[in-house]
């Protein structure tokens, strides 16, 4: 059953444009906004006093406490989790393939990403600072896109994915509210060095399917170039996520005498997508053998 949700979800998702009201993102602020409406979410409040000006101005940015955090992801997803008990296993199906179509992918990010493409095809640099800008390359350095666009590859597909084939709909919807809170977090406060108590979860939670993820790429690219990589991030246990998707997609995929700005970006990824194959082979495995459902 969860190799075909997969695949059903996955074929919809390319031959379908999803629209903004039923992606994960806009679905969750309407959730974070009802539960600030009702007081839930408890803030641990931060004041920053600026000394260059001239009235000690504070800035205060809300940061759900690691509480607030798990309560707003807990209980729907111990909510999904009654629902299975209850619901008959066609019914179970049918929601499974829903709530994974909702977290799977992100409509605006593709459409940024072609945009970006088209900008770097026609060598509008500032075009394309612009853009990378909107799918989170922070700052706009050019350098920096192809491993932004395989950080945003492993968020909308490879961490569902995981999530969704090791703790089925209940664990991906754990997931998914951390991973948007996270992101809301650093929109609302503009601060994105300041790691908040759901950055901190979502690290926790990224530990062990970014290490898979890696192992992926590890398999799909370079394998003697990317093993010493992959090493260093297995054995260096607070390594960010960032950072250790970079080092050994980077490693497995030879972009050495690349343009940062379109040939580094097109060759990771085909990485990331070749990864994503070699995940639904690994689940179609562990189907036959019964490791999976």
């Amino acid at each position: 059953m969860t190799l075909f949700a997969l695949l059903i979800v996955m074929a919809l998702e390319r031959v379908t444009s999803k629209s903004k009201t039923f992606h994960i993102g806009t679905l969750t602020q309407q959730y974070f906004d009802w539960a600030g409406n009702k007081g839930f979410t408890t803030s641990d409040e931060k004041s920053d006093e600026k000394s260059d000006e001239k009235n000690d101005n504070q800035q205060t940015s809300d940061k759900p406490s690691y509480v607030s955090s798990l309560l707003l992801a807990g209980i729907p997803a111990l909510l999904f989790v009654l629902l299975f008990a209850w619901l008959p296993l066609v019914f179970e199906f049918v929601v499974s393939l829903f709530v994974l179509w909702i977290c799977l992918g992100c409509p605006i990010t593709r459409n940024t990403y072609k945009q970006y493409l088209a900008a770097a095809n026609r060598e509008d640099f500032q075009a394309c600072v612009l853009h990378s800008m909107n799918f989170g390359n922070q700052g706009g350095e050019l350098s920096n896109v192809g491993k932004q666009l395989v950080l945003v590859n492993y968020r909308q597909y490879a961490s569902v994915m995981l999530f969704f084939v090791l703790l089925g709909v209940p664990g991906l919807v754990f997931y998914s509210i951390i991973k948007e809170l996270s992101l809301q977090c650093k929109q609302k406060n503009n601060r994105v060095l300041d790691e908040t108590p759901a950055d901190k979860i979502l690290f926790a939670l990224d530990w062990i399917p970014v290490r898979m993820t890696t192992l992926g790429f590890l398999i799909v690219g370079h394998f003697s170039n990317a093993l010493t990589a992959w090493m260093h991030v297995v054995t260096e246990p607070k390594i960010n996520t960032y950072d250790a998707l970079a080092k050994v997609s980077k490693a497995a995929e030879d972009v050495s005498n690349c343009d940062s700005h379109l040939s580094e970006p097109l060759q990771l990824v085909k990485l990331v997508k070749r990864n994503i194959v070699f995940v639904l082979m690994a689940v179609a495995v562990a189907t036959m053998v019964g490791l999976v459902r």
